[in-house]
């Protein structure tokens, strides 16, 4: 389950995160728990199982860890060099929170996977290019924190 918090900060999404699990919890007979396992920010939710972003599983972690579930960085279904380019574009994406530096990157990485796709795994350059159009089509910059629990 995840919790947006907008406006808040890592450290305030910790805290109230841990003040539904112990009033999930304490709503529940003994044996049930509810813990929360992380805070992603920023993170993108695509669909039903299918997410992106930098998590943080302690109020104390510095460096966050990407942590994509679902997508095609994770799926080995697709070609390696489009995992690649979608995990740098995410990454660039969090860190800059700059869609211009992001769609200067995925551009013309997308030329030379389009053309490394066609000749040697036979995927056609329109699978690449609907996948940016949808990705950037769901971003329209959608920074959020977000609880998983």
């Amino acid at each position: 389950m995840f919790v947006l918090l907008k406006g808040r900060t890592k450290e305030q999404a910790f805290k109230i995160g841990e003040e539904i699990a112990a009033a999930v919890t304490a709503f529940n007979p003994h044996p049930v728990t509810l813990k929360m396992e992380k805070v992603y920010h920023p993170c993108v939710l695509l669909t039903k199982k299918r997410y992106t972003g930098y998590s943080y599983e302690t109020p104390k972690q510095v460096t966050p860890k990407f942590d994509a579930k679902g997508i095609e960085t994770v799926r080995r279904d697709s070609c390696g060099a489009v995992a690649k380019t979608l995990e740098k574009s995410l990454r660039i994406l969090f860190e800059s929170r700059d869609l211009s530096q992001v769609s200067k990157t995925a551009i013309t990485k997308s030329i030379a996977i389009s053309w490394c796709c066609l000749s040697c795994f036979n995927i056609h350059i329109m699978t690449l290019s609907t996948f940016f159009m949808a990705f950037y089509l769901f971003l329209l910059f959608h920074m959020m924190i977000s609880i998983i629990f």
